[in-house]
């Protein structure tokens, strides 16, 4: 169960992630039509996603996301993008709201998606 603080942040999180995308997409002169198909995605979907409305997306969704606008999977999360260095402390500063054991495993799952399973 959550409350209504932690599912606050999570809509002002969701939200600004949501202006970032829209930004994003908007600099590469791309329609959501557009950006929703290469990244294999429905048009509803991008569009839920840009307004910070989607309902629990996928890891994957946003990987998609960032790989069609060019960008690494960080970058989404932060407008003040400082390069890979300093992408693992500003999704932990993002991710907050999260107990250090969840933050763990998505950071895991990033650095798998990012660098690839290891051998």
């Amino acid at each position: 169960m959550h409350d209504d603080g932690q599912m606050q942040h999570w809509s002002r999180l969701s939200k600004a992630i949501g202006l970032h995308i829209r930004d994003l997409r908007v600099e590469r002169k791309m329609t959501q039509r557009e950006a929703a198909a290469t990244a294999g995605l429905n048009v509803h979907t991008w569009s839920r996603l840009e307004r910070g409305a989607a309902s629990n997306p996928r890891l994957e969704t946003y990987v998609a996301v960032a790989r069609t606008l060019g960008v690494e999977f960080p970058v989404l999360f932060s407008t003040t993008w400082t390069g890979r260095s300093g992408a693992r402390d500003q999704l932990l500063r993002l991710l907050d709201g999260l107990g250090a054991e969840r933050q763990a495993a998505l950071l895991q799952a990033v650095e798998v998606l990012v660098r690839g399973p290891s051998a």
